[in-house]
């Protein structure tokens, strides 16, 4: 019992009470996820990182083998933090078609020539304010 301790670097009365070098099973919970469905969830969010937590479960429950156990969103949202990618809010940006760059190029000609005098007349805000419903932010 010694030397099976000694070579495999565990101690000898381990060994002896359970004949076996091996870990015995830690308690707690077990695992809702095994290690494929948690990189499943991993590479689906990095494929399309405006998918939400509901989403992701949506597809991970569809693809289960075993129809009987479901996850939650929570779940994904728990497995999507382990392996380091962490909730933000998905960025919004304005698409420029070509009409649009057109204008822009014509006032920017326009205003060109314009003094500072004539620039401080002009009200600027860059504050919105959304009253009631949502602002159309996504968290991903």
């Amino acid at each position: 019992v010694r030397k099976i301790g000694k070579t495999l670097k565990v101690i000898p009365s381990a060994v002896k009470e359970t004949g076996s070098h091996e870990d015995r099973p830690r308690k707690g919970r077990p695992r809702v996820t095994s290690a494929a469905e948690d990189k499943f969830i991993r590479v689906t969010s990095l494929r399309n990182r405006r998918l939400t937590a509901a989403r992701i479960r949506d597809q991970v429950n569809a693809t289960q083998c075993s129809s009987s156990r479901h996850i939650s969103a929570t779940t994904v949202k728990r497995k999507l933090c382990e392996s380091g990618l962490h909730g933000r809010i998905a960025a919004r940006k304005p698409l420029l078609r070509t009409g649009n760059e057109q204008k822009r190029i014509v006032w920017a000609k326009e205003h060109k020539e314009w003094t500072s005098d004539q620039w401080k007349s002009v009200l600027w805000s860059e504050s919105k304010f959304v009253i009631f419903g949502s602002n159309h932010r996504v968290f991903v």
